[in-house]
Formats: structure tokens, C-alpha cells, sequence
């Protein structure tokens, strides 16, 4: 049995020894218009899909923007509103303090500014 076996073997290898074999593949043949208007229109149809891919996740995030300082409001948490809170404000602007204020006659104004003027 191990004979025949190494015996095929034999004559196997012989056959391939004298006969050549070629491996063919057919394909279409693609001219370079084809090419350059295959690609073009994969472009395109990629640019697309990725801005509409795009615009869904910024609206998403819109969203879920709104939702989240919605949720912050309801549990008490003071979110910085936009042009309220500033780097040089230093923190003044945003208390409510009562400015008093007094409000003098433009000729009691004229008087001290006389005063002043004279010492």
C-alpha cells in the first residue's frame, strides 16, 4: 500500500513534468474613461454619504446638548450662558447689587464744581 501510494506520487510528478499548466483568468476589459468615471462617481457618492453621515451626528449632538443643560437646569445647576461670564469681568458683573444712586440738580452741580474749582 505505502508502494502504490509512493508509486502515484511517481507518476503524478512525471505527468506534471511534461505537461505545462496555465492558469487563465478572464476579466473585461476596463478602457481608463471607465476607470476615471468609476471613480468620480464613487467620490461623489462617498462625499455625500459622509456629509449626511455628518449632519446627523451634529444634530444628535445638538440635541443632546439641549437635553443635557435642560437636565441641569431642572437639578439646580447654574450653567455659564454665553456673553454673560467673561475672562475680564473678574466676577463683578454678576451679582444683583442696588446701586444708589443720587441724583442731583444741574444747578447744585454747577455749585460744588465752582467750590472744587476755587480751592
Amino acid at each position: 500500500t505505502k508502494i502504490d501510494s509512493l508509486n502515484n506520487l511517481k507518476t503524478i510528478q512525471q505527468h506534471n513534468d511534461e505537461f505545462d499548466l496555465i492558469y487563465v483568468s478572464a476579466v473585461k476589459n476596463v478602457t481608463g474613461e471607465d476607470r476615471l468615471g468609476t471613480a468620480i462617481k464613487k467620490f461623489f457618492l462617498n462625499t455625500v454619504i459622509m456629509m449626511i453621515f455628518i449632519t446627523i451626528v451634529l444634530v444628535i449632538t445638538y440635541f443632546f446638548f439641549v437635553a443635557l443643560t435642560k437636565l441641569m437646569e431642572l437639578l439646580g445647576i447654574k450653567a455659564a450662558r454665553s456673553g454673560k461670564v467673561s475672562n475680564y469681568n473678574y466676577g463683578y458683573s454678576r451679582g444683583k447689587k442696588k446701586i444708589k444712586r443720587k441724583y442731583v440738580s444741574q444747578e447744585e452741580a454747577d455749585k460744588k464744581r465752582d467750590e472744587e474749582d476755587s480751592e
